[in-house]
C-alpha cells in the first residue's frame, strides 16, 4: 500500500441556506470516511463541506489521489466545478448520492471528467473503487455492486446494484468518527453559537441517521407505498438497533452540557405493522443519566402521532418533530398519496403540544391540481394548526418533481400530451435541468394557479405566523432557483 495515498470527500454548497447549514456537519460524507478509515487506517481523508469552506477554498484545496463528491440537483453545477478541477489536477472523480444515483448514464455520458458513480449505499462501493486504484487493478471494478463507470476503452459500464437482502447491516458499519473534520470541527462550534438551539441552552448539535429507507412503503396497510413526490433511492427499511441506537448518542453527546441530535431517519415513528415495537424499544433502552443531558429532532409522519407513540417520544427525549403536512386541501394530500388526513394533522399537533413536544409545520405549494380554493384551504389549515398545536416553525417550497418521482414522470407524460415531446426528452436525458425551472414547469402544467398566486397565499401565511411569533421561509426560497 502506498501510506500516502488521499481521498478527499467533498459536500459542496446548495445555495439552500437552512438554519442548519454551517453548524451541522453532512453526516453522509463523515460515514464514508469513517468505513474507509475503518478498513485502510493509514489513507489519508480530508473532508470539505460548502457551507463551511468557500467553493475556491475547496477548489485551491485539491490535491487527493481521489476526489468523491456528494451531490444533489441543488449543488450539482458547484459539484462539476470542483470535478473538472480535481480532474485537471490528476485525480480519479467519483460521485455519489441521490441524484448521482437516478442520473448515473447520463452524468458518466456528458461530463468526461467524472469517472464513477455511486449509486445507493456507497460504503462498499466507494471502498472497493479505492482498492482497485490503489492496487491498480482495475480489473476488479467490474465486480463492484452499485458502480457505473467509466472503462478502459471509455465505454461505460453499469454493474447491478446490490439486491435488498444484501444492503449492509446498519449496525455493522462504524458510527460517524466526527474528529475526521478535523479543524472544520472549530468552525462549525462558532457558527452553532448563533443558532436558535445555543440560544436555549444547546452546547453541541449533531446528526444521526438511525434510519434508512421509509416505514410507509413497507406498511402493511392501504397506505403503502411513496409519495408522489418522494425520490427516496433506499429499497426497504433498515434500522440501528435499539443497544447500538444509544451506544452512537453516547459517543456524540456532550456529557458537560447539553445536546440535540437530529435524527435525519426519514420517519423516526414509523412502523411498518402493528408488531413493529422498535420505538418502544428505543425508549426503554434510554437511561436516566442520559436525561436532561440529549434531546431529539426527528422527522415524523402526522398519522404516526398517536398518543402511545408520543408517549414514547417523549421518554426518548424528543424535543422537536418535523412533520410534512404539505396542504390543507384532503384531495390534494390523496392526489400525492400522502396516505393521511386534516384531522390526523390537527390530532398530531395537539397530542405533541400536550407532551411538550414542539411541531415544525412543512407545507408543499402546487401539489397537483393546485388552485386558489386549495390554496385558501392550506391557509385555513396552517391556521389551525398554529391555534392547536405548540409550533416551533415553519417552512413551506414549491413542489420539486425530483427524477425518480412519480411526479417526475407524472410532468413528462403531460408535457408529451402537450405536444412538448423534445422538451420531455430533454429532460429525461440530461444530466440536469434547473431546478427552479423544472418547478416552473410544473406549476404550468400540473397546477391551476400560477407563482404569483402561490406567493400572495404564502404571504397570507407569513404574516400569520409572524402575528404569532413563528420562523417561516420567505417568498424567496420557495423554489431551488
Amino acid at each position: 500500500m502506498n501510506n500516502k495515498y488521499k481521498i478527499q470527500l467533498v459536500f459542496p454548497e446548495g445555495g439552500s441556506k437552512l438554519s442548519s447549514s454551517g453548524v451541522l456537519p453532512p453526516v453522509g460524507i463523515i460515514s464514508l470516511a469513517t468505513y474507509l478509515r475503518s478498513k485502510r487506517p493509514n489513507l489519508e481523508i480530508q473532508l470539505f463541506d460548502g457551507e463551511v469552506t468557500a467553493q475556491d477554498g475547496i477548489i485551491a484545496s485539491l490535491n487527493g489521489n481521489i476526489v468523491g463528491i456528494s451531490i444533489t440537483g441543488a449543488n450539482y453545477h458547484n459539484a462539476l466545478e470542483i470535478a473538472k478541477e480535481a480532474k485537471r489536477r490528476g485525480a480519479k472523480v467519483i460521485l455519489g448520492g441521490s441524484h448521482a444515483t437516478v442520473k448515473h448514464r447520463q452524468i458518466l455520458e456528458k461530463q468526461t471528467e467524472i469517472d464513477a458513480v455511486v449509486r445507493a449505499d456507497g460504503e462498499t462501493a466507494l471502498y472497493e473503487f479505492l482498492e482497485a486504484n490503489i492496487t491498480g487493478n482495475h480489473e476488479k471494478l467490474r465486480a463492484v455492486r452499485n458502480l457505473s463507470y467509466r472503462d478502459a476503452d471509455d465505454s461505460i459500464r453499469v454493474n447491478p446494484t446490490l439486491r435488498k437482502c444484501e444492503e449492509s447491516d446498519l449496525n455493522d458499519i462504524p458510527a460517524p468518527d466526527y474528529s475526521l473534520l478535523g479543524g472544520l470541527l472549530e468552525q462549525y462550534s462558532q457558527n452553532f453559537q448563533n443558532h436558535s438551539y445555543r440560544k436555549e441552552g444547546y452546547t453541541r448539535f449533531v446528526s444521526l441517521e438511525s434510519q434508512k429507507g421509509c416505514a410507509k412503503t413497507e406498511r402493511e396497510s392501504e397506505k403503502k407505498g411513496r409519495c408522489s413526490f418522494c425520490a427516496r433511492i433506499d429499497k426497504g427499511l433498515r434500522r440501528l438497533n435499539p443497544q447500538e441506537f444509544w451506544s452512537r448518542v453516547r459517543q456524540l453527546y456532550d456529557p458537560d452540557g447539553k445536546t440535540m441530535v437530529w435524527d435525519v431517519s426519514d420517519s423516526f415513528s414509523g412502523a411498518i405493522s402493528e408488531k413493529d415495537d422498535w420505538l418502544k424499544q428505543v425508549a426503554e433502552g434510554n437511561q436516566s443519566d442520559l436525561e436532561g443531558k440529549v434531546s431529539f429532532k426527528i422527522f415524523g409522519r402526522a398519522d404516526e402521532m398517536d398518543e402511545k407513540s408520543i408517549k414514547y417520544l417523549k421518554q426518548i427525549g424528543v424535543y422537536e418533530v418535523f412533520i410534512g403536512f404539505e396542504s390543507g386541501d384532503q384531495k390534494k394530500l390523496d392526489a400525492i398519496n400522502k396516505g393521511s388526513t386534516l384531522e390526523d394533522n390537527l390530532k398530531a399537533v395537539e397530542n405533541l403540544k400536550k407532551y411538550g413536544i414542539q411541531t415544525y409545520v412543512s407545507l408543499v405549494y402546487a401539489l397537483p391540481g393546485e388552485d386558489s380554493q386549495s390554496l385558501e384551504r392550506t391557509y385555513q389549515h396552517t391556521k389551525e394548526l398554529i391555534e392547536r398545536g405548540k409550533i416551533a416553525g415553519i417552512g413551506a417550497r414549491v413542489l420539486f418533481p425530483l427524477a425518480w418521482s412519480v411526479d417526475h414522470q407524472r410532468l413528462l407524460r403531460k408535457l408529451r400530451e402537450s405536444e412538448k415531446a423534445d422538451l420531455a426528452e430533454e429532460i429525461k436525458n440530461c444530466d440536469y435541468y434547473d431546478a427552479g425551472d423544472l418547478q416552473r414547469l410544473w406549476i404550468e402544467h400540473m397546477t391551476n394557479t400560477d407563482m404569483s398566486e402561490i406567493i400572495k397565499y404564502h404571504k397570507k401565511i407569513m404574516n400569520l405566523a409572524e402575528s404569532y411569533g413563528i420562523n417561516i421561509n420567505d417568498e424567496q426560497r420557495l423554489c431551488l432557483s
